[in-house]
């Protein structure tokens, strides 16, 4: 039996979605932090914090699924998600060269 959109349309629907929102805040934290962590030179730390990040991560995706956020429909979602990564990584470039000229001309 599939979870998908089990919790849609019940009380328990905003819960959820709540639930999914704090998971994926708390990934974007632990991944922050195991960044941090590298650059001030405590590397041994790093791979805790990424752990944390990739649990909460799975955790995220349950309680989207059980909630019903995305398409059940597996390879039509997988379609969007790489068109979507295509044009995100052409912005990304953009704009790490912007802030990379921004910087330059701040440090100059």
């Amino acid at each position: 039996m599939s979870i998908y959109g089990q919790t849609k349309g019940t009380e328990l629907e905003s819960i959820m979605k709540t639930m999914m929102q704090a998971e994926a805040n708390g990934t974007m934290m632990y991944y922050a932090l195991a960044r941090l962590a590298k650059e001030q030179g405590y590397d041994d730390l790093v791979p805790m914090f990424i752990e944390a990040a990739n649990q909460e991560a799975v955790h995220a995706g349950f309680y989207a699924v059980i909630s019903g956020k995305y398409p059940q429909d597996f390879w039509g979602l997988v379609k969007t998600l790489q068109k979507a990564e295509t044009n995100g990584e052409a912005q990304v470039r953009s704009e790490e060269r912007r802030v990379g000229k921004e910087c330059r001309s701040r440090w100059s």
